[in-house]
Formats: C-alpha cells, sequence, structure tokens
C-alpha cells in the first residue's frame, strides 16, 4: 500500500461501515483524506431504501393479485410460500383478492440486510381489525420476496 497519500475527496462523506478501512489507510499508512467527515445519516438512508424496496415487494404482490394474475404474484415469493400461495388461490378463487384488498396499512416491525417482519392491519367486512405478521428475505439479486404471512 501507498503511504504518505493526501487524498483529496471534498463534498464526500464515509460511513461507519467504511470507518476502520479509512482509519488503517490514515494511521497504518499516514494519509491525509480531505473529505466532508462520516455521513451519520447512512444507515438512516439504506434503512429506508430497504423499507422502500420491502413495500414495492408488496405493492406490486398485491397489485398482481387484486388484478386476477395470480402467477405474476407468485413472482414476489419464496418458492416455499409460493407453493401455498398457488394452493390457496386454487381453494378461495376470487376470494384471495377480497382478503387482500382487507389490508388497511403494514409497518416494518423488525428488519436486518436478510430478513424483514413487518405487521399487517386488516379490517374486515364486519368491521374486525386484526394484525398479522408477514416475513420478507432478501433474495441473493437483492429483491426482497414474501416468506409467510
Amino acid at each position: 500500500m501507498q503511504e504518505n497519500v493526501d487524498f483529496g475527496a471534498s463534498n464526500t462523506q464515509y460511513s461507519a461501515y467504511s470507518q476502520t478501512a479509512r482509519d488503517i489507510l490514515t494511521n497504518n499508512f499516514n494519509w491525509v483524506i480531505d473529505d466532508d467527515g462520516e455521513d451519520e445519516n447512512f444507515a438512516s438512508h439504506k434503512l429506508k431504501a430497504r423499507k422502500i424496496a420491502i413495500e414495492n415487494t408488496w405493492n406490486n404482490f398485491v397489485s398482481a393479485v387484486v388484478s386476477g394474475d395470480p402467477e405474476t404474484s407468485l413472482q414476489y415469493m419464496t418458492p416455499g410460500f409460493s407453493e401455498s400461495f398457488s394452493a390457496l388461490i386454487d381453494e378461495l378463487g376470487d376470494e384471495v383478492a377480497e382478503v387482500v384488498n382487507q389490508v388497511d396499512a403494514i409497518a416494518p416491525y423488525y428488519s436486518d440486510t436478510k430478513h424483514a417482519i413487518y405487521l399487517i392491519k386488516k379490517t374486515n367486512d364486519a368491521n374486525k381489525v386484526s394484525i398479522h405478521t408477514m416475513t420478507f428475505i432478501a433474495s441473493d439479486d437483492g429483491s426482497w420476496k414474501i416468506k409467510e404471512m
């Protein structure tokens, strides 16, 4: 590694994830890094991006179910759950769309880089409110899939 480097990186920030690498460069190789410091909101940005990706998965799933396209809805699920959901579609038919339409809101309960648990608030035709959980799993391609609900 080259030593005593003056590295101009103005108008950039680093994340807490890269702090260790930055410390190695500055402490062990005497680099001087001219940047705008740590981006303390980096983790927050990543959480927001994750939340958006998960909610997009949910919205695309709902859109496919409600429009009567169960085959498309299966692409938003893990293989194991898609098998169970296919059986449910076979059993309930169009009523599946009715059940999905009863969902009023979803909200994150827990998430990390590979798993997310969301709470589902559902109101049925009798105005009875129930709360359920839904688990999402991150795929290798970066998308999120519904694992169970």
